[in-house]
C-alpha cells in the first residue's frame, strides 16, 4: 500500500499538507544551501557548486541556437506561471466546494446518496494520492537526473580548467553549453514542482464524513464530483505534458553535450597538432644549429690542414734548397774533376740534364700548386657567398618568427580583453529582457573575434609553412655546404699525396745522384792509376826518346791531339756553366712561384678568419635575438585592479589621472607616458605605447 499525504522525495516521509512537506524539506535537507547566486538568487550547497552554476546559467551563449532556446524556455516558463495562477484558483475554488460538500455531509446524515458520495470522495482522494506518488516519484527522478548532469557538469568544469590555459574559446563554448543544458534541466525542475506544489494544494486530507439531511444540494454535490474528476483528468494530462518536456530538454541537452564533446575533442585534437609543430620546429631550429657548429667545426680542421699544408710546401721548399746546394757543391767538384779529366765531362752532361728533368717537373708541380691554390680560393669564395645566403635566411627567418609572436601576444592581449569583457557582463546582468539583449550584442562580439582568431591562426600556419620551406632550404644549403668541404678534403688529401710521391721521387733522385758520384769518384780513382801508368810509360819513352826520334813526331801528333781535345773540353765546360746559370733561373723563378703561393696561402687564412669572425657575429646575433625573443615572450598584460601607480613616472592614479595601457608591453602608464603612437605587429594602424616600446618600434 501507498503511503497517504505528501512524500518528501529525499527521505520518502509522508506529511499532511504542502506547506508542512515545504517546511520539513527547508529544516531536514536545505541546511546545506547556503550559497546564494548574486543574479538569480538561487541557493547553492558550495562555492564550487555556485562557479558552476554562473559557469553554465551566467555565461554568455556562443552559439547561434541558444537564444531561440532561451527565448522558447521563457514563453513556456510564462505559460507554466500562468497555468498554476489558473491552476491555484481552480484548487482554491476545489478547495471551497469540498469544504461545503463535507459540512452538507456532515448535515445531511447515513443516506443512500451520502454512502455514495462519501465512496466517490474515497475514490477522488485515492486518485489524488496515485496522481500524488506519481509526481513524487517524478520528482525524484528529476533530482536523480539533476544530481547526474550536476557529475557531468562538475567533469566538464574539470575539463575546461585543464583547458583554460590552452583553449580559452572551448573553455568558452563548453560553458555555454552547459548553461544551456542546466537550464533545460532547472526549468524542467521548476515546472515539475510547480505541479507538484499545485497537486498538494489540491490534496489535503478531508475532514470526517458526518451524515446530515439537506437533500436539496444532491445536485450541486453531484456537480462538483464531475467537475473534481474533470480537474484530475486535467492534472493527468499537465503531468503527462510535463514529463513529455522534461524528456525533450533531456533529449536536447543530450544532443547539445555530444555536439561540445565532439568540439572538444576536435579543439583537443588541434592543440596536440599545433603543439607537435612547434616541437618540430624546436628539434629542426636544434638541428639547425647542430649543423652549424659541425660546419664550423669543419672550418677549423680546414684551417688547421691549410697551416699542415703551408709547413709542408716549407719543409719541401728548405729540402730543395739543400738539393740545390748539394748540386751545386756536386757541379763544382764535377767541375774540378772536368779540368783534369774529360771522361769526367759525360758524367756531368748526364746530372745536369737529370737536374733541368727536375727543375722542369718542380715547375709542373708549382703550377699545379698555383691552379689547386686558386681553386681553394674560387672554392672559399662560394662558401662564403653560400654563408652570407644562409645568414640572410636566417635573419629573415628570425624576423617571421618575431612577427609571429608579436601576433600571439596581440591575439593573447584580445583574449584577456575578452576575458573581461565578459566578466563585466556577468556582473552587469541583471533581469532575463536586459540579459538576452546582452547576450546578443556579445554573441555578435563573439562571432568578429573568433573570424579575427581564425584569420590570425590560417596567418600563423602560412608562416609556419614558410619556416619549414626556409628550414629545408638550410638543409639543403647545409648539405651542399658539407659536401663541397668534403670536394675540399679529398682535394687536400690528394695534393698531400702528390707531395708525398714527390719527395720520394727527389729522395729517389737525390740517392740516384750520390750513385752516380761514387762512380764518378771511381772512375777518377781508375784514371788516376791510368794516369800513373802513362806517365810511367811516358818516363819509358823520355827513356828512349835518344834511340827512338821516329816515335818523338808520332808523341807531337798525340800531344797536338790531346791540344785540341782539351779546347774541346773547355767549350764544354763553358756550355755547362751557361746551363748552370739557367738552372739558378728557374731555381729563382721557382723560389717566386713558391713566394706567390705562399701569399695565396696566408689571404686564403686571411679569409678564413673573416669567415670564423662573421661566424662568431652571427652567433652573438642569435643570443642577443634569443634575449630580446624571452624579453617578448616575458611580457603579459598588467592587471588594472593590482597598479596604482605608473609603470614609467611612479606618478598615482586618480579619477582625473587616468589608466592606458602600452600595446606592446602590456604595462599600465600615466597619458603623458604613454602619448606616443606607433605601429605594431599585431595592429596596422599606430596604437598607443610607452616611451621604451616606442623608441624600440621607431629603430
Amino acid at each position: 500500500a501507498l503511503p497517504e499525504g505528501f512524500l518528501c522525495p529525499s527521505c520518502l516521509r509522508a506529511f499532511p499538507s504542502a506547506d508542512t512537506l515545504q517546511d520539513h524539506y527547508e529544516t531536514s535537507h536545505g541546511s546545506g544551501l547556503e550559497v546564494v547566486c548574486p543574479t538569480c538568487r538561487m541557493r547553492l550547497g558550495s562555492e564550487v557548486e555556485l562557479e558552476s552554476h554562473r559557469a553554465r546559467h551566467h555565461a554568455p551563449a556562443a552559439h547561434d541556437t541558444e537564444p531561440a532556446a532561451v527565448e522558447q524556455l521563457q514563453r513556456e516558463l510564462e505559460a507554466l506561471h500562468a497555468s498554476l495562477r489558473e491552476e491555484r484558483s481552480c484548487s482554491e475554488d476545489l478547495r471551497t466546494e469540498v469544504s461545503r460538500l463535507h459540512g452538507a455531509i456532515l448535515n445531511k446524515g447515513d443516506t443512500v446518496e451520502a454512502e455514495m458520495l462519501r465512496s466517490q470522495v474515497r475514490a477522488l482522494e485515492e486518485g489524488k494520492a496515485l496522481l500524488t506518488s506519481e509526481l513524487v516519484l517524478a520528482r525524484q527522478q528529476l533530482g536523480s537526473d539533476l544530481q547526474q548532469a550536476r557529475m557531468e557538469a562538475a567533469q566538464l568544469k574539470a575539463q575546461v580548467e585543464h583547458m583554460l590555459q590552452t583553449q580559452p574559446e572551448v573553455v568558452e563554448k563548453l560553458s555555454q553549453s552547459v548553461q544551456t543544458e542546466t537550464e533545460s534541466h532547472v526549468a524542467a525542475q521548476q515546472v515539475c514542482r510547480q505541479d507538484v506544489q499545485v497537486q498538494a494544494g489540491m490534496a489535503e486530507p478531508p475532514v470526517c464524513l458526518v451524515p446530515t439531511d439537506a437533500s436539496k444540494e444532491d445536485d450541486t454535490r453531484a456537480a462538483a464530483l464531475a467537475s473534481l474528476t474533470a480537474e484530475k483528468q486535467t492534472l493527468q494530462l499537465k503531468l503527462e505534458e510535463a514529463d513529455r518536456r522534461l524528456g525533450e530538454a533531456r533529449t536536447r541537452a543530450d544532443k547539445r553535450e555530444a555536439q561540445h564533446r565532439e568540439a572538444l575533442e576536435r579543439s583537443d585534437a588541434e592543440r596536440r597538432r599545433l603543439l607537435d609543430e612547434v616541437e618540430a620546429g624546436r628539434t629542426e631550429r636544434a638541428s639547425m644549429a647542430t649543423s652549424l657548429e659541425v660546419a664550423k667545426q669543419g672550418l677549423d680542421a680546414a684551417a688547421s690542414r691549410a697551416e699542415e699544408l703551408e709547413a709542408a710546401l716549407a719543409l719541401e721548399r728548405q729540402r730543395g734548397g739543400s738539393e740545390i746546394q748539394a748540386r751545386q757543391t756536386e757541379v763544382d767538384e764535377l767541375r774540378s774533376q772536368l779540368t783534369q779529366l774529360s771522361a769526367v765531362e759525360a758524367a756531368l752532361r748526364d746530372s745536369a740534364q737529370a737536374a733541368q728533368t727536375q727543375l722542369a717537373e718542380y715547375r709542373t708541380q708549382a703550377e699545379f700548386h698555383a691552379e689547386q691554390a686558386a681553386q681553394l680560393a674560387a672554392q672559399l669564395k662560394e662558401c662564403e657567398s653560400q654563408l652570407a645566403l644562409c645568414r640572410e635566411q636566417l635573419a629573415t627567418s628570425q624576423r617571421e618568427a618575431q612577427a609571429s609572436r608579436e601576433e600571439l601576444v596581440a591575439g593573447r592581449a584580445e583574449k584577456v580583453e575578452l576575458a573581461q569583457a565578459v566578466q563585466a557582463l556577468h556582473q552587469a546582468k541583471g533581469r532575463l529582457a536586459d540579459q538576452l539583449s546582452a547576450l546578443e550584442l556579445e554573441v555578435g562580439n563573439l562571432r568578429n573575434s573568433q573570424v579575427a582568431l581564425e584569420a590570425d591562426r590560417a596567418a600563423l600556419e602560412l608562416q609556419v609553412e614558410q619556416l619549414r620551406k626556409s628550414n629545408s632550404a638550410h638543409e639543403a644549403s647545409r648539405a651542399a655546404l658539407e659536401t663541397q668541404l668534403a670536394e675540399i678534403q679529398q682535394q687536400r688529401d690528394h695534393q698531400a699525396s702528390d707531395h708525398q710521391h714527390t719527395l720520394q721521387g727527389l729522395q729517389a733522385e737525390l740517392t740516384r745522384a750520390l750513385n752516380r758520384a761514387a762512380e764518378a769518384c771511381s772512375e777518377l780513382e781508375a784514371e788516376q792509376q791510368r794516369s800513373a801508368r802513362q806517365e810511367a810509360a811516358v818516363e819509358a819513352l823520355r827513356e828512349q826518346l835518344a834511340s827512338e826520334q821516329a816515335n818523338r813526331q808520332a808523341a807531337q801528333t798525340q800531344l797536338d791531339a790531346a791540344q785540341g781535345d782539351k779546347l774541346e773540353l773547355e767549350a764544354k765546360l763553358d756550355n755547362a756553366l751557361d746551363e748552370r746559370r739557367a738552372l739558378l733561373d728557374r731555381c729563382l723563378r721557382s723560389e717566386s712561384e713558391a713566394e706567390t703561393l705562399r701569399t695565396n696561402a696566408s689571404d686564403l687564412r686571411r679569409r678564413l678568419d673573416d669567415s670564423l669572425a662573421a661566424l662568431h657575429e652571427l652567433g652573438r646575433e642569435n643570443q642577443l635575438l634569443q634575449m630580446d625573443n624571452a624579453k617578448h615572450h616575458g611580457r603579459k598584460w598588467a592587471d588594472d585592479s593590482q597598479v596604482t601607480h605608473c609603470t614609467g613616472c611612479e606618478k598615482l592614479f586618480t579619477v582625473t589621472i587616468r589608466k592606458h595601457h602600452c600595446r606592446n608591453c602590456g604595462n599600465i602608464f600615466c597619458n603623458e607616458c604613454s602619448s606616443k603612437n606607433a605601429a605594431t605587429a599585431s595592429s596596422k594602424k599606430p596604437v598607443r605605447v610607452c616611451e621604451n616600446c616606442y623608441s624600440e618600434l621607431t629603430k
